[in-house]
């Protein structure tokens, strides 16, 4: 114990004392020790850092800082009581061990300090913290070996990071149970994170996968894509796309793929979960092509009823015609040659609507002269019955060799539309345009007439022919859009590949 007649403050001036003695031979010839004490005391009154001294295991000086982590009230709530005692009992023994290791290297080798350990305080409340401690050997006097003691209170930071492993590991533990791939991406495209899902879906083990040139494995449309998509996202935004891969396998798999921009480590990242959606994309490509088979049957059953409409109903009542008028030339009472005369006429007018219900069910110029000569009758027979002018132009269509199917799709398109325009648009023209380039046909019909609510239509699902268009155009992987508002017109336009469907096609109507 130091001398019993030094108060508290008598042995933290002794203390201080000897801390600049022991640093005095690295202060500048001729400067005073008082101003040395001085200054050393501001830096131990005023340093963030618990300051604390121990001699003989009492404790002998603690400075302000060291006070407030320990709950204190005042230093005399710490000074003259055991060092060990404010040392939870789990590390106890293991404080006193590197004590006696620490005096005992500088009774051997001179004064050095002793590294940062981490142990646990018992505060004067009950608390227990965490502390991170460095130690370091004074010598007071000959008689009495003291200890310097720096701390700091550490349990806030060690909360923070168990919090941060448990998060961690919550995150982990979830990642590599989700049916989906999970994975971060830093600002150079590097992977820094995958999980295990990753490799069952492309067959690359995660070290494959880490050094893998993804333009490889990645569809170049859809590289393109996700490149864009995770540049323009901004902090905290999200986005959704899809893309196509290749598997080690060489199978081509469709991914859904939500990412989200983040930071890590201060670093930006990116954050991104991919579902396998080629079960969905198979589906999706069985239905249309079951949807195309159905609009196939259904367009040469409509075909076929109109041949026989044609053939077999026409050929019956042009039978009946000539027996009516074989019947009215040896008829010689009045009130029979009018009876004939009224069957003769009822005979055309049915005559006539047969005609006109096979045309409308499939015109045989389809079939027999191509789509460009079929509009242009299709138009003639229009404007006579309507009244409505067609103001039709066209381009590339020479010698273009139209599918079957596309074909059809135009006319009805086409046939749907006019017949639109005759019964809502209260117009008396009409303008059609037909343009076949960079492997696409463009169609576009338009109107100047009463227009009308697009939303309220498709809301309320009013017109089955707006809807049977879509379904035409999507079939085909194009695109539908129509705008109209009322008393601005309709303008109806069709975008449909040559080369058939790839992707899938998109509507979109709009009051504009």
């Amino acid at each position: 114990m130091p001398p019993s007649n030094q108060s508290p403050c008598r042995q933290q001036e002794t203390i201080i004392k000897s801390l600049v003695e022991k640093l005095q031979h690295a202060s500048p010839p001729g400067e005073a020790l008082d101003s040395q004490v001085g200054l050393f005391q501001q830096l131990v009154q005023l340093i963030p850092i618990g300051i604390a001294v121990h001699t003989n295991g009492v404790a002998t000086f603690i400075n302000p800082a060291g006070i407030n982590i320990m709950h204190a009230q005042s230093a005399a709530d710490i000074l003259g009581k055991s060092a060990i005692d404010f040392v939870h009992p789990d590390y106890r023994e293991g404080a006193l061990k590197r004590i006696q290791a620490l005096l005992e290297r500088s009774a051997s080798s001179g004064p050095n300090i002793a590294p940062y350990a981490e142990e646990k305080f018992l505060r004067l409340d009950g608390d227990i913290i965490d502390v991170e401690v460095a130690a370091f050997p004074l010598s007071i006097t000959d008689e009495h070996q003291a200890v310097l003691v720096l701390f700091r209170d550490v349990t806030q930071q060690k909360r923070q990071q168990q919090s941060l492993r448990e998060r961690e590991e919550r995150f982990r533990v979830l990642a590599e149970t989700l049916p989906a791939i999970v994975f971060l991406v830093d600002k150079e495209g590097s992977i820094l994170y995958i999980n295990a899902t990753a490799q069952k879906l492309s067959g690359y083990t995660r070290d494959e996968i880490m050094a893998l040139d993804y333009q490889r494995i990645v569809h170049p449309e859809s590289y393109r894509q996700g490149i864009e998509t995770m540049n323009s996202l901004a902090l905290g935004e999200s986005a959704n796309f899809e893309i196509m891969i290749t598997n080690k396998m060489g199978k081509m798999r469709w991914l859904d793929i939500t990412m989200t921009r983040t930071t890590m480590n201060a670093q930006a990242v990116w954050l991104g979960v991919a579902l396998d959606i080629t079960w969905k994309k198979k589906a999706a490509a069985l239905l249309k092509q079951q949807s195309q088979q159905l609009v196939s049957a259904y367009e040469e059953e409509r075909a076929r009823i109109a041949r026989e409409l044609h053939d077999e109903v026409g050929q019956m009542l042009i039978g009946m015609k000539f027996v009516l008028e074989g019947a009215q030339r040896s008829a010689t009472h009045q009130n029979t040659l009018d009876s004939l005369q009224d069957a003769r006429q009822i005979l055309a007018e049915l005559t006539e609507n047969v005609r006109e219900l096979s045309l409308s069910f499939r015109p045989s110029q389809l079939d027999d002269l191509g789509l460009i000569p079929t509009l242009l009758w299709h138009f003639e027979r229009y404007t006579s019955r309507t009244k409505i002018r067609v103001a039709f132009s066209h381009s590339g269509f020479d010698d273009l060799g139209l599918s079957r199917t596309i074909e059809i799709t135009l006319y009805r398109l086409v046939q749907e539309s006019l017949t639109n325009v005759a019964r809502h648009a209260h117009t008396d023209v009409v303008t059609v345009t037909a343009l076949a380039q960079d492997e696409v046909i463009q169609l576009r019909i338009q109107d100047e007439g009463v227009g009308f609510d697009v939303e309220k239509i498709q809301s309320t699902h009013a017109s089955s022919g707006l809807v049977g268009m879509q379904e035409r155009v999507e079939l085909l992987g194009g695109t539908l859009r129509i705008q109209s508002r009322p008393g601005a017109g309709t303008i109806l336009s069709a975008t449909i590949p040559l080369a058939g469907p790839t992707f899938s096609g998109r509507a979109s109507f709009s009051n504009e």
